[in-house]
């Protein structure tokens, strides 16, 4: 009789091998995915705290101009002018974040008008304020 134990030690290491190859695949496959998950979900965030910092940036714009309406303080108007020039660092940067993804660039250029529409009046505002100047 032929003794069949060294042959089926070998298959069944071939089949742990096999396993243990396919395992690895698999993990492989869910870190990349992970990976690519994690970049989304970043981009994701980066893009909302530029729109918090936008709005922000707005707010601040917004209670500098009136405050500078108010006053006529040459300090009030050299804020509301760096504000707004935060806002188009903001635009900025959410456009160069937004780039890759048509629906989401275009809502942000619809945002860059509103925003560049009030940084107009603004301007036009402190012309008015300050030719009314004595």
């Amino acid at each position: 009789m032929k003794d069949h134990t060294i042959p089926r030690v070998l298959a069944l290491f071939a089949l742990i091998c096999a396993v243990l190859i396919a395992v690895a695949a698999f993990a492989v496959r869910n870190i990349n995915r992970a990976e690519a998950t994690s970049d989304w979900v970043n981009g994701t965030h980066a893009v909302i705290n530029e729109l918090s910092g936008l709005a922000a940036t707005l707010q601040a714009g917004e209670g500098s101009l009136r405050l500078y309406a108010q006053s006529g303080n040459p300090h009030d108007q050299a804020d509301c002018r760096q504000t707004y020039a935060r806002m188009a660092d903001h635009l900025e940067v959410l456009k160069a974040l937004t780039r890759a993804e048509p629906a989401r660039h275009e809502r942000v250029l619809q945002i860059e008008t509103g925003a560049n529409a009030r940084a107009d009046f603004a301007r036009k505002l402190i012309k008015v304020r300050n030719a009314d100047r004595p």
